[in-house]
């Protein structure tokens, strides 16, 4: 697949925005796993994609690092406010079917 095709397809999946770029453009921050530890989600250690099952942060970011390009896309969700906690879940879930 192109990556013309695949930021089509992350489109009309329902991204908002999507990229293919080079990995050497990301900027890649081992502090974030921090969130995944507070469980700001609730997926911790609770799916397969998600630590601590995947990895340490450095070793994931060793690994993006292997390839030479990645789909980025983004998905925005309207929610009521900070505190819409099932419009959150929402827009996870969203998110997650245009990653499938």
């Amino acid at each position: 697949m192109s990556e013309k095709d695949l930021v089509k397809t992350s489109i009309e999946s329902g991204a908002f925005k999507a990229f293919v770029l080079p990995t050497d453009n990301i900027p890649f921050d081992v502090n974030l796993r921090s969130y995944c530890e507070a469980n700001i989600c609730g997926n911790y250690g609770k799916n397969y994609a998600c630590p601590p099952n995947v990895g340490e942060g450095q070793e994931l970011i060793n690994k993006a690092k292997s390839y030479k390009k990645a789909l980025v896309f983004q998905t925005v969700t309207q929610i009521k406010d900070s505190f819409d906690f099932d419009g959150m879940k929402e827009a996870a879930q969203r998110h997650s079917k245009v990653a499938d």
